[in-house]
């Protein structure tokens, strides 16, 4: 049996239990996932401040090349990255939301057979990286994807038992992902996450 099918099961079951972040919703691009954007979390230190709660984006940048050129970072007034995913057992998934004005733009999932529990760090070869692009034309909405392989680097995998003290980045990279009009797309996203796998 193929791991595809395993992975993306367990990568759909990461997100709708939101083990490491929000839950999405309609991963699709509905309008029905929370707003989790760049700082206002809970109270991380229990003295008044606030910062980044578990599951947000402290900070974060996506590039598209190719088919399409186009950059996104924060923190910023004009986007917001929703990540969800997290560890269970000896997976890993991971999935990547920027909205705009309550719209998805873009969608990006990727799972991987890895156990990074204790803060472990890794460099994952993942079988398919899946980008959603959601293009505005003629009054409707158009859903572009694109599948290949990439590489997801964790470089930062803190997991204390504080869940908003936890923090994980990682830079996934997909430089040849084709879409289904045959055109190729890169993808590069570096994010640093309030999660980890104690």
């Amino acid at each position: 049996m193929s791991r595809t099918p395993v992975l993306v099961a367990l990568l759909l079951a990461l997100v709708v239990s939101a083990c490491g972040g929000d839950d999405l919703g309609d991963v699709g691009g509905g309008d029905t996932a929370p707003t989790t954007a760049l700082g206002g979390g809970d109270d991380a230190d229990g003295e008044g401040t606030t910062g980044p709660g578990f599951g947000q984006v402290v900070e974060g940048s996506i590039d598209l090349s190719g088919a399409v050129d186009a950059g996104y970072a924060l923190p910023s007034d004009d986007f917001e990255f929703i990540v969800a995913g997290g560890c269970q057992g000896d997976q890993f998934g991971v999935q990547i939301q920027i909205r705009q004005d309550g719209q998805t733009l873009l969608n990006v999932g990727a799972g991987a057979e890895a156990d990074l529990d204790g803060g472990e760090l890794a460099t994952l070869a993942i079988d398919r990286v899946r980008l959603t692009q959601f293009v505005q034309e003629d009054g409707s909405l158009r859903a572009v994807e694109y599948r290949g392989p990439g590489t997801l680097d964790i470089t930062t995998h803190e997991a204390p038992n504080e869940l908003n003290e936890r923090r994980m980045g990682f830079t996934l990279t997909a430089p040849n992902l084709e879409g289904d009009d045959d055109q190729l797309l890169g993808f590069v996203a570096d994010i640093l996450w309030v999660m980890g796998c104690p």
